[in-house]
């Protein structure tokens, strides 16, 4: 499969699913288009699954610009430090 963009492998998965649910489509070529259906819809989520480690990243990158991350932090160690004195 080529590279192409989210968004055109989406469409073209979209369009299968529809055809599949017409029921308008014979025996050998529902098998060829359930083929690339499951390869979209891998590539698919593998894309994803990228997509949500890299912004995972990002916000951990990043974490210091948020002023409530600080604050959070110094709560945190405040709630342990209560405990540690019961």
């Amino acid at each position: 499969m080529t590279k192409s963009s989210f968004a055109t492998d989406f469409k073209e998965l979209e369009k299968l699913v529809e055809e599949f649910e017409k029921g308008e489509i014979d025996i050998e070529q529902g098998m060829i288009k359930f083929k690339k259906g499951l390869g979209l819809a891998r590539s698919l989520k593998k894309r994803l699954s990228q997509v949500e480690n890299e912004i995972v990243k990002i916000k951990e990158e990043f974490e210091d610009l948020d002023p409530d991350s600080e604050d959070k932090k110094e709560i945190a160690v405040l709630k342990k430090t209560k405990s540690a004195q019961k």
